[in-house]
């Protein structure tokens, strides 16, 4: 069984202008890699409006990760993000992110960098459904974890598609989502690549 807590605050500094500090920590929690490990992690950010329509969020955290079976993975993981969204007059959104992540681990194995481009656009399909299509790109790189690649040893490199689609229904409270996972992972490794298929439905109630 897994514990969290999370904190937040906010404040209104000015009409367009919104701060806010975000900190939680979890116990045997699923990292974003999905991994089991203990994490506390604090997060500023700054909320600007740049329209009636657009939103410009910055955004950095502080991550410390513990993993009580494997200690070499023990890391900081710092990262800054930008995201923007945009509202559109038909109630469509669109969401844009760009981050930049450094994972500081104990064990050299385990340091990395890694890019992030994530976009997400939703649609409304009449007064009770929306269209959910979303894509994420992370690009990862090892300094000190090396592949042969023909005969010569490198830093691997991995990297990670994961589309999705999704539709949401609402009525009377309730919600019902479909939703559709291709995911591809690749990498200079070549045992490591795989393709996996997720689909889900769930159904959630509102009191």
């Amino acid at each position: 069984m897994s514990q969290r807590l999370r904190i937040s605050a906010t404040a209104q500094l000015a009409r367009a202008l919104e701060v806010g500090l975000v900190s939680e920590g979890s116990l045997k929690g699923s990292a974003e890699d999905r991994d089991v490990a203990d994490q506390v992690a604090v997060l500023p950010r700054v909320d600007l409006r740049l329209s009636d329509r657009h939103r410009l969020r910055l955004v950095g955290a502080h991550r410390w990760r513990r993993y009580p079976d494997a200690p070499e993975q023990h890391a900081r993981n710092a990262y800054g993000a930008v995201e923007l969204r945009q509202r559109s007059a038909d109630g469509s959104t669109w969401e844009g992110e760009a981050r930049v992540e450094r994972n500081a681990a104990r064990g050299d194995r385990f340091d990395y960098r890694r890019i992030t481009f994530a976009t997400a656009y939703r649609a409304p399909l009449g007064q009770r459904s929306f269209l959910d299509i979303e894509l994420k790109y992370r690009d990862q790189r090892y300094a000190n974890r090396f592949v042969a690649v023909e005969d010569v040893d490198v830093p691997r490199h991995d990297f990670r598609w994961e589309p999705a689609l999704g539709w949401r229904w609402s009525a009377w409270g309730n919600d019902l989502d479909v939703r559709y996972e291709p995911e591809r992972r690749g990498s200079n490794d070549p045992d490591k690549h795989f393709v996996q298929h997720l689909v889900s439905v769930g159904i959630s109630r509102r009191w």
